[in-house]
C-alpha cells in the first residue's frame, strides 16, 4: 500500500516537473514572439490601410462555403487559409473542452463555433453540427478528429447529398482504419502487406512471438488511441516486456494487432481523392510522433498508392494517409497502416499549389458535364463561383461547357466533350488540371497537385529540441537548419495572431489542466494540440 502511494507521488512529481519545464520554456519565448507578431500585425494593418482594397475573388452572387471540424489542430487552420484564398466562407468548429483555440483568432476564419463534447453529449453534438451545416449550406464538410468519427458519420448521413464530405466514413472507414482488416484487404487486392494478427490478451502475444520466424514486433491498438501511438515496439527483455504488455490492458473490447517489426526508414503519404481520382498527393518522411514534415519524391510509394486507389472495389472520396516502412530483407516498402483521414502532411500544400482549384475542377466531373447536374451543389448549370479569370479558371460559366472558349488555363480552344478521365482540352498550352491523376495503366502521376513547400516545423517543438540537446552539436545544427530553411506551420505574416494563441494560450492551458488531472505525458504535440505518452 505504502509502495503504491510512493509510486503515485513520484509520478505526480515527474508530471509537474515536466509541465513546469515546458511552461518555463513557453514563458521565455513569449516576449520575442509577441514582438514579432505585433510587428507583423501593425505592418499588415498599415499596408491594408494604404493599399487598394482587396478585390472580391467571387465572380457572382453564389457564396462558396466550407465547414471545417477539429479547429484546434494546425491542419484545420491551414484548411481555412487555403479555402479562404479561393473565396470560400470558412466555418471552423471545435468542442468546448479546448480553451483559447488558435484558429478562432484567424482573419481567415469567418465564423467559429464551440460544440458540445460528443463523448459526453453525443446527441447535442450531432444536432449542433447538423444545424451549422444546414444554416450555411456549404459545398464541403471536412471532419478531421479521429475520436469523433462515429458521430461525424451520423452528420454525413443526414446532410444534403450535394455537400461533399472530404472524409472517408462508415464501413469503408472501419475497414481501412482497422489495421487487421486493412492488411487482409491488401492481400485480396494483391498488394504488399506486412504480417498482422489480432491479439486480445498477453498469452496470445507470447504465443505469436514464440511461433513466429521474426524476432522483433510492434503492438498497436486497433482503435485510435493517441497514448499508444509512439511506444509501439515490444521490448525484447522478458521483465520489461511483461510490464509493457500488462500496461496495454488488452481485452476483447480493446483488441490490439501485433506485426513484425520493420527496421527500415518510415514514410507517410497524404492523398486527396474525389470519386477514385487523385486530386492532390504528397509524401513525407515520418516517425511514430513526427514534429516536422518534409515533402519528398518517392516513386515506389506513389506507385503503391495509385495502385491501391485503382484496385479498391469502390469509389473513394476523402483524404487517405498511409504509413510505410522499408524491409531490410527484400528492400520493399510495406504499408504498415492506413489512417483514412487528413494528415498534417497536408500543411505542405500552399496557396500557390492550387489544391482547392484542382478540387473544384474535379467537381465538374462528378456528374453530367452539360448542366453540371446536381453534383456541384449550388451551381446547377447556371454559374460556378470559381476564382477570377486571371487565375485561369472558369468565370461566369453559362450552363454548358461544350463550346465555352475563353478562360481555361492557357487554353485557346474549346472543351471537347471530355468523355474520358483525362479531360481532353484541345490547343492547351497551360496545365489541363487533369482530374484523372494517373494514366490508364496507373504508372505515373499526371497533374495531381503537389506541395511546393519542402519542409514545415512547429516553433515551440524546435525550441524544446534545441534546449534539451545542447550537448549534441549535430542535433543543434540539424534543427537550426530546419528553422532557417523550413516554414513554421502556423505562422503567417498576414495572419500572425493564431501562432501566438496556439503557443501561449491554447497549449499552456492544456498543460495546466493536465497538471490537475495528473495524466503522464512524454511529448507536447503542437501539431495535433495534444499531450502524448
Amino acid at each position: 500500500m505504502a509502495e503504491d502511494a510512493s509510486r503515485r507521488a513520484g509520478e505526480a512529481v515527474r508530471i509537474w516537473l515536466r509541465s513546469l519545464a515546458v511552461l518555463l520554456l513557453t514563458a521565455g519565448a513569449f516576449l520575442p514572439c509577441l514582438l514579432l507578431c505585433a510587428g507583423c500585425w501593425v505592418g499588415t494593418t498599415i499596408l491594408k490601410t494604404l493599399g487598394k482594397p482587396k478585390a472580391d475573388c467571387l465572380v457572382n452572387s453564389i457564396t462558396k462555403c466550407v465547414v471545417i471540424m477539429a479547429g484546434s489542430k494546425s491542419k484545420a487552420l491551414h484548411q481555412a487559409r487555403i479555402f479562404k484564398a479561393e473565396g470560400y466562407k470558412t466555418i471552423v468548429c471545435e468542442v468546448d473542452s479546448f480553451v483559447g483555440v488558435a484558429s478562432a483568432w484567424s482573419c481567415n476564419v469567418d465564423i467559429f463555433y464551440h460544440l458540445p463534447d460528443p463523448t459526453e453529449h453525443p446527441v447535442k453534438y450531432v444536432e449542433a453540427v447538423l444545424s451549422i451545416v444546414k444554416s450555411h449550406n456549404p459545398q464541403f464538410f471536412i471532419p478531421m478528429e479521429p475520436r469523433h468519427v462515429k458521430w461525424d458519420a451520423e452528420v454525413i448521413a443526414k446532410i444534403d447529398k450535394n455537400c461533399i464530405s472530404l472524409a472517408i466514413n462508415g464501413e469503408i472507414f472501419e475497414t481501412l482504419d482497422n489495421k487487421y482488416t486493412f492488411c487482409q484487404m491488401l492481400k485480396k487486392l494483391d498488394l504488399r502487406a506486412p504480417l498482422c494478427e489480432i491479439v486480445t490478451d498477453v498469452s496470445q502475444v507470447k504465443k505469436h512471438m514464440d511461433e513466429s520466424e521474426y524476432n522483433q514486433f510492434v503492438l498497436k491498438p486497433i482503435d485510435f488511441n493517441c497514448r499508444f501511438r509512439s511506444d509501439i515496439h515490444i521490448p525484447t527483455d522478458p521483465d520489461t516486456r511483461k510490464s509493457y504488455l500488462e500496461s496495454r490492458c488488452m481485452s476483447e473490447d480493446r483488441p490490439f494487432v501485433i506485426q513484425n517489426r520493420l527496421d527500415g526508414p518510415e514514410y507517410s503519404s497524404c492523398t486527396l481523392v474525389l470519386d477514385g481520382k487523385v486530386i492532390g498527393h504528397a509524401v513525407s518522411t515520418s516517425s511514430a510522433v513526427h514534429q516536422t514534415q518534409d515533402s519528398i519524391e518517392h516513386d515506389d510509394i506513389d506507385k503503391w498508392v495509385f495502385q491501391f486507389i485503382e484496385r479498391y472495389p469502390g469509389s473513394l472520396t476523402g483524404w487517405l494517409t498511409f504509413d510505410f516502412m522499408q524491409s531490410s530483407e527484400d528492400e520493399q516498402f510495406y504499408p504498415i497502416e492506413c489512417n483514412p483521414r487528413i494528415s498534417s502532411i497536408f500543411i505542405l500544400f500552399q496557396e500557390e499549389d492550387k489544391l482547392i482549384q484542382e478540387l473544384e475542377w474535379g467537381m465538374l466531373f462528378r456528374g453530367e458535364i452539360n448542366g453540371c447536374s446536381d453534383a456541384s451543389k449550388g451551381y446547377e448549370g447556371k454559374q460556378i463561383p470559381y476564382s477570377d479569370p486571371k487565375s485561369g479558371h472558369i468565370n461566369g460559366y453559362s450552363s454548358q461547357i461544350n463550346g465555352y472558349s475563353g478562360l481555361f488555363n492557357g487554353c485557346s480552344g474549346q472543351f471537347n466533350g471530355c468523355t474520358g478521365p483525362s479531360c481532353p482540352i484541345t490547343d492547351c498550352s497551360g496545365p489541363t488540371h487533369g482530374y484523372a491523376s494517373h494514366t490508364n495503366d496507373n504508372k505515373e502521376l499526371i497533374h495531381a497537385a503537389k506541395p511546393s513547400c519542402k519542409q514545415i516545423y512547429w516553433f515551440m517543438n524546435e525550441m524544446w529540441v534545441l534546449l534539451s540537446n545542447m550537448h549534441k552539436i549535430d542535433v543543434i545544427k540539424e534543427h537550426l537548419h530546419i528553422i532557417r530553411t523550413g516554414k513554421e506551420a502556423n505562422f503567417d505574416i498576414h495572419d500572425s495572431i493564431p501562432f501566438l494563441v496556439l503557443n501561449f494560450v491554447q497549449m499552456p492551458v492544456m498543460i495546466l489542466k493536465n497538471m490537475i488531472k495528473l495524466q503522464p505525458f512524454g511529448i507536447v504535440d503542437y501539431c495535433c494540440s495534444s499531450l502524448k505518452s
